[in-house]
């Protein structure tokens, strides 16, 4: 070892620790549109930001069930783990093979998103059902389930008394 090596690992590990952010930081993506963007990790704090989905967000950390993001316009803010996916979402289109559920052949993922194709309410579905002898009042029953909504906010108020997903734990 000469005499510079402990200056050159020195300079080195300065350096290291200069690195920006950003380049040793995880990229996740807002898993779908309307995930807010909390100034603490806990969902009743201040809403910073609101993203769309596929947003990218830089993850700076974690605490809890929460991480600590970087906006690219540089807010800094937390997210429920749950908000966030490592990969975009795939683009919509093109045939999601379903023969599984629905007898053979292939439902469009347009269809298929809404969950409509799976629960029997599309037509390729509604066809199967008719097939297999289903009764009506069970067709018309699944019909209504799926005009059946419920709000953002009425789910939101669901899990904060129920203290589910991000009120766990929470009082």
């Amino acid at each position: 070892m000469t005499q510079s090596t402990p200056i050159l690992m020195f300079v080195l590990a300065g350096w290291l620790v200069s690195l920006p952010g950003h380049l040793l930081a995880e990229t996740l993506y807002a898993a779908k549109s309307g995930v807010e963007v909390n100034q603490d990790p806990s969902p009743t704090s201040k809403i910073l930001a609101t993203l769309e989905r596929d947003a990218p967000v830089q993850v700076l950390g974690n605490k809890d069930r929460y991480v600590q993001v970087k906006l690219a316009n540089g807010t800094k803010g937390w997210v429920y783990q749950f908000k966030l996916a490592k990969n975009t979402a795939k683009p919509e289109g093109g045939a999601i093979n379903l023969a599984a559920l629905t007898g053979g052949g292939n439902i469009h993922a347009k269809e298929a998103r809404s969950g409509g194709s799976i629960r029997g309410m599309q037509p390729v579905a509604v066809g199967y059902a008719k097939n297999r002898h289903i009764d009506e009042n069970h067709i018309r029953s699944l019909e209504w389930m799926e005009w059946f909504q419920v709000s953002d906010k009425e789910l939101m108020t669901f899990k904060k008394e129920g203290r589910i997903g991000e009120f766990l734990g929470s009082k």
